[in-house]
């Protein structure tokens, strides 16, 4: 009887364990998807202290916020990314300025290709503001059903 009861317990761990391994197998990281271009809504601002202090943690949140661009900004960098994945070839730059604060932005796309159900382009943005540079490579994809770009991250 003892040894009836393990083979059970031992066929109900195998089963158990063989569940959970084929969940695990089958879950895939997820690629994160946006309506909006990342170089849009993000700051200038690169280099932050990993230490985890209040006075650290302090600023960094206030250098993040500083560096990030003045409200009409956004729009002039998303104007200038939709008008470079609708209209332009490979490695033609697209640029806006603003004299009042100084800042400007620079777009070109490097590369495309084909999807299931449409095509996707990468391209790369770079942003000036406040003495700051940052880069920013991304990517967007277009579908021949919704017809509107979707950015992946």
């Amino acid at each position: 009887m003892c040894v009836k009861n393990s083979m059970v317990a031992g066929k109900l761990f195998a089963i158990a364990s063989s569940l959970l391994l084929l969940t695990n197998c089958a879950t895939s990281p997820t690629v994160q998807v946006s309506l909006e271009p990342r170089s849009s809504h993000s700051s200038v601002e690169t280099v932050y202290s990993s230490e985890l202090s209040t006075p650290s943690v302090v600023t960094n949140f206030l250098k993040f916020h500083y560096y990030m661009l003045p409200e009409e900004e956004p729009l002039s960098q998303r104007e200038a990314i939709f008008f470079a994945l609708n209209n332009l070839d490979h490695d033609v730059v697209t640029s806006w300025y603003n004299n009042k604060n100084n800042t400007q932005g620079h777009v070109k796309v490097v590369s495309s290709y084909p999807t299931g159900s449409g095509y996707c382009r990468i391209f790369l943005s770079q942003i000036i503001y406040k003495g700051k540079q940052r880069s920013f490579s991304e990517t967007a994809c277009l579908s021949n059903a919704s017809q509107s770009w979707i950015f992946t991250k």
